[in-house]
Order: C-alpha cells, then sequence, then structure tokens
C-alpha cells in the first residue's frame, strides 16, 4: 500500500526538478563556485581559461638568414625551446617579423 504512494511521490519529485529547476541539485553546488556547467555533470574547463593563461610570451624566432641544416640541426638536436613546434615566427636582422 506505501510502495505504490512512494513510488508516485519520486516521480512526481523528479519531475518537479527537471521541468522547473535549470540544474540539478548534484550541479547547483558546483556552479555556485563559479565553474560553468555546460550540461549536467560536466563542467568544461575551457570556459574559465583566458588566453594569456594559455599563450607563451617569449616565443622563440627563427632568423631569416637560417639555412634548412641549421633548423633540420635544430629538430635533430631536440632542441627544447624550437622543436616541440611545428611553425616559427620569421624575423630579419632588425626583428622586423615577416609574413612569408
Amino acid at each position: 500500500m506505501v510502495l505504490p504512494a512512494l513510488l508516485i511521490a519520486c516521480a512526481a519529485a523528479h519531475a518537479v526538478t527537471v521541468l522547473l529547476m535549470r540544474r540539478s541539485i548534484l550541479t547547483e553546488k558546483v556552479a555556485r563556485r563559479g565553474h560553468h556547467v555546460v550540461r549536467e555533470y560536466i563542467v568544461n574547463p575551457l570556459a574559465r581559461l583566458r588566453v594569456e593563461d594559455a599563450m607563451e610570451r617569449d616565443v622563440p624566432v627563427l632568423p631569416a638568414e637560417a639555412t634548412i641544416e641549421t633548423v633540420g640541426q635544430w629538430l635533430a638536436g631536440r632542441d627544447p625551446r624550437m622543436g616541440h613546434r611545428y611553425a616559427w615566427p620569421l624575423v630579419d636582422r632588425a626583428g622586423h617579423w615577416s609574413a612569408c
């Protein structure tokens, strides 16, 4: 006799929370701490990341006079500043970058 009433009460409570609340009770505490909750149970860490936190300020440059052999030696020698990149800004002797 009590079991059907309990089942109805639980279904009604679930329907109220799904239809009326923006977030569930489980994610409300996470949202109150300032994290952006995209979907249920998922926090998007990139929503809180700024460009200045991810960017590199001291970017190594490639001199325009550098030869292919020099660049190859840097890559073969696993130079820590140059080795993990796929592209480098080209600069001339005056320090101006080139669009090429």
